[in-house]
């Protein structure tokens, strides 16, 4: 069912905190809302008393203003009146703090800050504004029965009084009279007066009074129904009823009833004379939720009701016998003349959503939006068409918004991505030369004395763990962002597990822990991605190694689930998870208390683990018990589908060829950081073979690689001038340069950077900081393909 948007009116002086309260209320429901925003209480109230917006359906309201507190901001709406003129929710700070609120003025809804989610606040919201439409409504009641009780005095009314105690009417004369119960007062039992209820009627009018008799309900109704006299005349009475309860909330029962009766019959008979006749006809036009226009054959207004006269503004005088197309703008006018004629002669139904953009003109000349159902009719005076016209202003409002929203939030995206990947270059850029000199000392010759070894292990351990924590924040950004992309297709557990085993071994061996993985005499395929699954497993095992006790196990195991899953799951024999700790596991930046220690961390490693899970359509989960230990597991799906290969690429060797004085094979390195530049120089002095040229900007790396001609090409994408890529385009250009294998370096680490080097043609695509390893490895197989052509390029090198 669609919703009537809900204007909010948002008085909260922290621009985050209103987009959250924004966001959470868009999430909690289907709903849409319509925002206006105040950052003080004097402005919100200008905004209150103006509404340039329109009327508000409720009002947010922070408690503590820069310029006033909540409690003048609710006396200034209400002004004279006992509460204000539009629902408030007022958010409170932690209750814990500042206690339970007794706020004076309208007494209205609130809620605590530290309460606020999207099901808390749209609840709220939605509450008051249903509370204070009951309030209206049993306003409207109290002044309609005023007016009854006046009505009472100067008209022939009838009236009784139930008490549900003893279960007795007592009705004055004229009551009894129109029960058929003679014409005096009489106190008789219910069931003599329900009785007397028209039999057709009955089941109606019970259930009528047993809604009325519900301590849930408002305990007030009003109906006309029949009643059955004895001599068998039928009479149709009006009777409005009010209960009156007793006893405590959850405890109420009906105690009297008042009932005011009127006799209608002949209304009735009126009533439906009139339903037989024209006017029958012409209160169900007036009824109709839209505007509707009657026209005849020749054009002519003959028929129109009271809600086309308030949209377009005319009197009803004004239009009856006028041509329809002085409701339409004037430049229609005469087109619309042939199409009216066409469609009189051959008529047929036309719906609203026919998809035209069709403009309606008012008296004043002002033109709106609007959609029109088209429909024969045909009378004894000649065929006529029913026009029913409805406003879409609103909609088309509406519309309008939601595209800018989407326009701003696809703007927000873009944003974001490019920060990102900004970020990432430049936080990778100066650690590249941190962690690449600090390898280099790590290897030199002569050896370190124990004291720079130490202190170069420390600046690794260092350099290393900060790209891990740079690498899980763009990761949960990512997902975060919906820009993740996963690679989905089946993968030996096997194989992925021994990857991590070997990984994790000498991390386990320096902390004491004694490993125990599971054999696997058959191959077990799973539906993911191979490279998230790594980093999940590693995740796992690297916390139960860092949160375990000295000397103490970490057991993997794998189960097949009931259902179509596979799960692996990671044993500790650390302190074990309380039931609150337990609570808050998978929460960003949520250490649970082990901040204060020793062990390194940012408290996302879990969370990045758990999206990633269920992004490839898996579960996580954890079971602890504090004193024992904990057991972490995440299922995935099985594959049946294939059959994973087992084959691996074998590394290549490439045995260095010297020749007398003369290098055998030329490295031409793209680069404008000087640091970075000094890195690789020093990286390739243990490599006789490989001669080194250098560029700083793309242009001159063009005219070194044209006059050169190197064996391979390394290249920073981020250069001045033209960029890598653009430098690639030109080399691939070029007969000359065109087969020269070009391997990317750069601190553009994003997975969509990476795809779009591989996809612009690059050998390799390495990442900073680079690993030297890796980095040699791919120096090898662009020298191999140079050579030989036996590597096959556009496979992915370091991963960020």
């Amino acid at each position: 069912m669609k919703h009537k948007p809900w204007h909010i009116l948002l008085i909260e002086d922290d621009a985050d905190e209103r987009a959250d309260l924004r966001h959470m209320l868009i999430r909690g429901s289907d709903r849409q809302y319509h925002f206006t925003e105040a950052g003080f209480g004097a402005e919100a109230l200008q905004k209150f008393r103006d509404q340039p917006d329109g009327p508000y359906d409720c009002i947010i309201l922070d408690y503590f203003l820069p310029d006033m507190n909540g409690e003048d901001v609710l006396v200034a709406l209400c002004g004279e009146a006992e509460v204000p003129a539009c629902p408030v929710v007022v958010v409170m700070g932690p209750f814990k703090e500042e206690g339970n609120p007794r706020l004076g003025a309208g007494a209205p809804d609130y809620i605590g800050k530290d309460r606020l989610t999207a099901e808390s606040i749209t609840r709220a919201v939605k509450n008051a504004i249903e509370r204070f439409a009951l309030m209206h409504a049993l306003q409207a009641l109290r002044k309609s029965e005023e007016r009854l009780a006046l009505g009472v005095q100067v008209a022939a009314l009838g009236l009784a009084d139930i008490d549900y105690t003893t279960g007795l009417y007592h009705l004055s004369a004229e009551a009894a009279l129109m029960f058929g119960l003679g014409d005096m007062a009489v106190i008789l039992p219910r069931a003599v007066v329900h009785a007397r209820f028209h039999p057709d009627d009955r089941a109606e009018v019970m259930q009528r009074i047993a809604q009325t008799l519900n301590p849930e309900g408002i305990g007030s109704f009003m109906m006309d129904h029949r009643v059955l006299w004895p001599d068998g005349q039928v009479r149709w009475l009006r009777v409005r009823k009010h209960v009156f309860f007793e006893g405590d909330t959850g405890a109420r029962r009906p105690r009297r009833a008042t009932l005011v009766v009127l006799d209608v019959t002949a209304e009735k008979y009126a009533e439906q004379a009139l339903r037989d006749s024209e006017e029958k006809f012409r209160a169900l036009l007036e009824a109709a939720p839209d505007a509707i226009v009657i026209v005849d054959a020749q054009g002519l207004v003959v028929l129109v009701n009271a809600l086309t006269l308030s949209l377009f503004g005319y009197g009803r005088e004004e239009l009856i016998g006028e041509p329809v197309e002085m409701l339409m703008p004037s430049r229609y006018r005469e087109d619309h003349a042939g199409l009216r004629g066409d469609y009189i002669t051959e008529p047929h139904p036309r719906k609203m959503d026919g998809g035209l953009n069709l403009l309606g003109r008012r008296k004043d000349g002002g033109e709106f939006p609007i959609e029109v159902n088209l429909s024969p009719l045909e009378t004894k005076n000649g065929r006529l068409v029913s026009c029913a016209i409805r406003d879409i202003t609103g909609r088309k409002r509406i519309e309008a918004e939601l595209n800018e929203a989407k326009v701003a939030a696809e703007n927000a995206n873009r944003a974001k991505s490019e920060f990102l990947s900004s970020m990432s270059h430049e936080l990778r850029s100066p650690l590249n030369a941190i962690l690449g000199f600090a390898q280099l000392l790590e290897s030199a010759v002569p050896p370190l004395t124990p004291r720079q070894k130490c202190g170069v292990e420390q600046i690794l351990h260092a350099g290393w763990y900060l790209l891990e924590l740079i690498n899980e924040i763009l990761d949960l950004a990512l997902i975060e962002s919906g820009k993740l992309s996963l690679s989905l297709e089946a993968i030996d557990l096997h194989e992925v597990i021994g990857d991590c085993q070997a990984m994790i071994e000498p991390h386990a061996a320096n902390s004491g822990i004694q490993l125990s993985f599971p054999d696997f005499t058959a191959q077990v395929l799973v539906k993911a991605d191979r490279t998230r699954v790594k980093q999940v497993f590693l995740n796992l095992l690297s916390n139960a190694i860092k949160y375990n006790r000295t000397g103490g196990n970490v057991e993997v195991r794998f189960s097949h689930c009931t259902t179509p899953t596979i799960r692996i799951s990671v044993h500790d024999t650390g302190k074990g998870l309380s039931p609150e700790q337990l609570a808050e596991l998978f929460q960003p930046f949520n250490r649970l208390g082990q901040e204060v220690g020793g062990e390194e961390g940012t408290g996302i490693g879990l969370v990045v683990s758990k999206r990633l899970v269920e992004l490839m359509g898996g579960t996580i989960g954890v079971e602890s018990t504090v004193g024992e230990g904990s057991v972490f597991w995440f299922e995935l799906a099985r594959d049946v589908s294939t059959q994973a290969g087992h084959a691996t690429a074998s590394p290549i060797d490439v045995a260095p060829q010297t020749q007398a004085n003369q290098p055998l094979f030329t490295l031409l390195y793209v680069e404008d950081n000087p640091a970075n530049l000094m890195l690789v120089e020093q990286v390739l002095e243990t490599y006789p073979h490989i001669k080194l040229l250098s560029a700083p900007s793309g242009r001159s790396g063009i005219k070194l690689a044209r006059a050169h001609h190197p064996d391979m090409i390394l290249m920073d994408i981020n250069l001045p001038g033209i960029s890598g890529i653009e430098t690639l385009d030109i080399l691939r250009q070029d007969p000359v340069t065109a087969a020269i294998p070009v391997v990317a370096l750069s601190a553009n680490a994003m997975p969509g950077d990476i795809e779009k080097g591989l996809a612009a043609g690059f050998f390799r695509y390495l990442t900073k900081p680079i690993k030297l390893n890796e980095f040699m490895n791919a120096l090898d197989d662009a020298l191999r393909f140079s050579e030989t052509g036996a590597v096959q390029p556009h496979t992915t090198g370091q991963q960020p």
